[in-house]
């Protein structure tokens, strides 16, 4: 009965660790977009993800930096763990605390701590940008402590007389080392390439803090597609990372199998079989020869014009930046944020060189104050005679110097209608996110800006209210809802009114198609109160260094063609008019997506708030969300 326990025990353990692996396996061979209902064998998010420009680009910068740190870290590591087991025991002990340190540190301590370094050392010597080489030098940092780990114990348990004996039979040092040391210690150093590999290609902080502008690695990509729902085609690609791992895992580990039952059994270590010592030669000459390659072209490429877009997740028809690299020999270094903060955050940070950047109305106010955004040369910007002038002159660039306005929407309120009754929809109206008979099924934004904005309105105040009091009403209002608030979510959204985990949330129109797609029962409205209209515009940095370049692709977006063809692919509302009038009716027909005029008369743009009006907003934030976190 015990041993049956044990085994079961242990069953468990491997299916609590590996079920959701299997799913994730199963489904990305799943017929339709869906994470709870397989609908038959198909592979068609194995062809979406071969055919995903960006993914296929970060996956393959991911590759190179994960193989070149190891190697790397690997040779520095295995050195380091030899010179490490020499020392006396007080020196010992001193530098396995200096090189524990980094693995028990923080990432967000040990990337924050790198970024500073690379941004003084870069702007004081101007040697080169943030990107594949400060990367790379991060990826190396952080992986060598793991290797030292790992060759440490094999060192200490290999019995130092063999490398006497080969010295006192006329060895040179280095040829005992490889001849003897080497192979007693390899299983420690292939451990350590392997989890150096994995580490680095796994890792998200680090890498977003110091890839800079022109290198974007898979988990930073992966990151910034979640504003919208989670795409099956990601299941598709850890599947095939998950084999790739596993084999190689398979195949270390059989060998360390045979040698040690080859111990067990008293007989010798069996040697490496010709065959396989040429395919690991092959395969590691093919990783060295392709990173070489890769690094080659990266400092051949040094002449060329290089622009550095900054955009959205999902935001954008990819094959447009195909065609203007074509047509303009131009390369664009595309890469995407999940929200205007953490693009702010990274513009000041000092860690990235952005020539492009498409924030938001407000976050488009505050970049202009602090002197952030460059003034457009119109005159290189022919096309944006095309912009319908309801989208010039706004709040949060009323002079029309420093943005072009690229997509644009209104907050819609979602509901499904098989839950909600007809009659508290009917006005249309904020009051339905306070409706008490939803209690506990009812969503709310997770950012201050729109939760404040929607508590402002539903007592007819302006989003942009500098009112303290009119700040405190809304507080006051937050407060009353929160008992029956399901949760405050951004991205959960998706997934909690598809599934029906929800009944109520306010979201954004363009993303309501995206839901509704998905479960037919998710209705929506813009608010007759008023709602905010959001404009997402191009703007050029003040330290981009190719401002004539990055007019030159903003005035091709503007194309008609091509602003037809990015309208189609993102589902959001363009301002572009020549683009209006060759968008099929059916699009441009509904209310939602394209709202008629009395409707956008009671929207509103939001647009930077003072210093004094911010605080009182984060202060309240504050309070909501550690009384809920507390209930």
């Amino acid at each position: 009965m015990k041993k049956h326990l044990h085994k079961l025990y242990g069953f468990l353990i491997f299916a609590f660790l590996y079920a959701p692996i299997l799913v994730m396996v199963v489904y990305s061979f799943n017929g339709i977009k869906s994470r709870s209902v397989f609908d038959g064998f198909s592979l068609q998010w194995y062809q979406a993800l071969f055919d995903d420009r960006l993914i296929l680009e970060s996956f393959y910068n991911s590759l190179i930096v994960a193989a070149l740190s190891a190697l790397i870290a690997t040779v520095i590591g295995t050195f380091a763990a030899v010179g490490i087991n020499k020392m006396k025991n007080r020196p010992k002990q001193a530098f396995l605390f200096v090189n524990n340190i980094p693995v028990v540190n923080p990432d967000i301590v040990t990337a924050i701590s790198m970024m500073i370094l690379f941004v003084f050392f870069l702007s004081v010597t101007r040697a080169m940008e943030m990107g594949f080489w400060t990367l790379l030098i991060a990826h190396v940092t952080f992986n060598i402590p793991y290797v030292v780990l790992n060759v440490l114990p094999k060192l200490r348990g290999m019995d130092n007389n063999i490398y006497d004996a080969a010295l006192d039979l006329g060895c040179t040092p280095i040829k005992a080392f490889l001849k003897v040391v080497l192979p007693q210690i390899m299983p420690g150093i292939i451990t350590g390439v392997i989890m150096s590999f994995t580490l680095s290609l796994d890792d998200f902080i680090i890498s977003y803090f110091n890839s800079g502008t022109s290198f974007q690695t898979l988990p930073i990509t992966i990151y910034s597609m979640t504003k919208k729902p989670y795409s099956p085609k990601i299941n598709a690609l850890s599947t095939l990372l998950f084999v790739f791992v596993l084999i190689l895992m398979l195949i270390v580990n059989l060998r360390q199998s045979q040698n040690e039952k080859s111990k067990n059994k008293g007989g010798k270590v069996q040697a490496t079989s010709p065959v396989v010592k040429r395919v690991i030669a092959v395969a590691l000459s093919a990783v060295i020869v392709v990173s070489c390659a890769f690094v080659l072209v990266r400092l051949n490429s040094t002449s060329e014009i290089v622009l550095n877009v900054y955009n959205w997740g999902e935001y954008i028809d990819l094959t447009v930046i195909d065609r203007f690299e074509e047509e303009y020999g131009i390369t664009v270094n595309y890469t995407t944020f999940d929200q205007n903060e953490s693009m702010y955050t990274k513009v000041i940070s000092g860690s990235a060189d952005y020539d492009i950047v498409i924030p938001s109305d407000y976050m488009i106010s505050k970049m202009i104050e602090e002197d952030l955004l460059a003034e457009l040369d119109f005159d290189n910007i022919p096309n944006y005679a095309y912009i319908d002038d309801a989208y010039k002159n706004l709040e949060f660039d009323p002079e029309n110097k420093y943005s072009v306005p690229y997509t644009w929407g209104t907050t819609v309120i979602m509901y499904n209608d098989k839950y909600v009754d007809p009659e508290d929809v009917a006005d249309k109206s904020i009051n339905l996110l306070w409706n008490e008979k939803y209690a506990g099924n009812i969503l709310m934004f997770d950012n201050p800006r729109d939760v404040f904005g929607l508590a402002l309105k539903k007592s007819g105040y302006s989003m942009n209210s500098l009112n303290p009091d009119e700040w405190a009403q809304a507080a006051a209002d937050l407060q009353t809802q929160k008992p029956i608030i399901s949760a405050y979510v951004m991205d959960q959204i998706f997934d909690k009114m598809i599934s029906e985990e929800a009944y109520i949330a306010p979201y954004y129109a363009g993303d309501w198609l995206i839901i509704a797609e998905e479960n037919e029962h998710v209705k929506c409205y813009i608010p007759a109160e008023g709602a905010n209209m959001f404009v997402d515009s191009m703007c050029v940095l003040k330290s981009s260094n190719n401002k004539e370049a990055a007019e030159l692709f903003i005035n091709f977006m503007c194309e008609t063609e091509i602003a037809v063809l990015n309208a189609e692919a993102i589902g959001y509302a363009t301002p572009h008019s020549g683009a209006m009038a060759e968008l099929d009716p059916e699009i441009t027909g509904n209310e939602i997506i394209y709202p008629d005029k009395e409707v956008l008369s009671k929207t509103e743009v939001f647009v930077n708030l003072p210093q004094d009006v911010l605080t009182q907003q984060s202060n309240y934030w504050i309070d909501l969300k550690i009384e809920s976190s507390e209930e």
